[in-house]
């Protein structure tokens, strides 16, 4: 449900989509936080009363503590990778996504592709402007291979 600590999730969430399905994606997303509002009143209704407001606090926190100890199993973000220079990094993750989805291999270099990495261009030169993804048909999400450069 929507819980506080997942934004860090949701972000992460969102960078991995290609730019025509985030929209749709944010709002499904969203709609987690109707859905633990609603399950947070019929959690309260259920035990409020019963077993008073220390069994509400901890049954309300118990979701979030399992979501603490999945946070380990996230992704880095290959953007982020990319940003700090770790562009071998971001690729081997890409690569990674790649074979978990049963895509075929990535072949190239990894270049950046949206102007919001402009200001990170500036510290790191090693990261350029290439232009769109065009590997989805529907934009990127923010790096593309270069399949004309070496790896």
């Amino acid at each position: 449900f929507g819980l506080a600590g997942s934004i860090t999730a949701y972000t992460l969430f969102m960078e991995w989509l290609p730019t025509c399905n985030r929209g749709r994606w944010l709002v499904v997303f969203q709609l987690w936080w109707t859905f633990g509002t609603l399950a947070e009143v019929a959690l309260a209704a259920s035990l409020l009363n019963g077993v008073g407001w220390r069994a509400l606090a901890a049954a309300s926190a118990a979701p979030f503590a399992v979501l603490l100890t999945l946070f380990p199993l996230l992704p880095d973000s290959p953007k982020l990778l990319m940003v700090q220079g770790e562009d071998a990094r971001a690729l081997a993750l890409l690569q990674r996504a790649a074979r978990v989805c049963g895509q075929p291999p990535l072949l190239g270099r990894l270049v950046a592709t949206h102007a919001e990495t402009q200001g990170a261009r500036d510290h790191h030169p090693e990261l350029h402007q290439h232009g769109r993804s065009g590997s989805s048909g529907c934009g990127g999400s923010g790096y593309a291979i270069d399949a004309g450069a070496g790896h």
